[in-house]
């Protein structure tokens, strides 16, 4: 087991049969990783400000923050190899 989902998604995609069927369960799975995705990156913006929301619905963004460092989604998705991964972030939003 995992400690965080960014360390299923490599082997999760890879596993993937083809073609893809959006129905699997695999599938729909992995489709809710990448929607936690967006709570793994966290600039330094983000650290400093006390102005970030008060609950926060992701106990990996509540142990990534409370670490006091940022956290490059863009670096994560590039060691496990996926093709087009990317995150961008701006102050009111973070896209993956």
């Amino acid at each position: 087991m995992y400690e965080y989902a960014i360390h299923e998604v490599q082997s999760l995609v890879q596993a993937l049969p083809s073609p893809i069927d959006d129905r699997a369960p695999a599938v729909r799975y992995l489709c809710a990783m990448f929607a936690e995705l967006a709570y793994y990156h966290i600039p330094q913006w983000e650290i400093d400000s006390n102005k970030r929301a008060k609950l926060i619905p992701c106990e990996a963004y509540r142990a990534l923050i409370a670490r006091g460092r940022p956290t490059n989604l863009n670096v994560l998705l590039q060691q496990l190899d996926l093709p087009r991964g990317f995150a961008v972030a701006d102050r009111g939003v973070v896209a993956v």
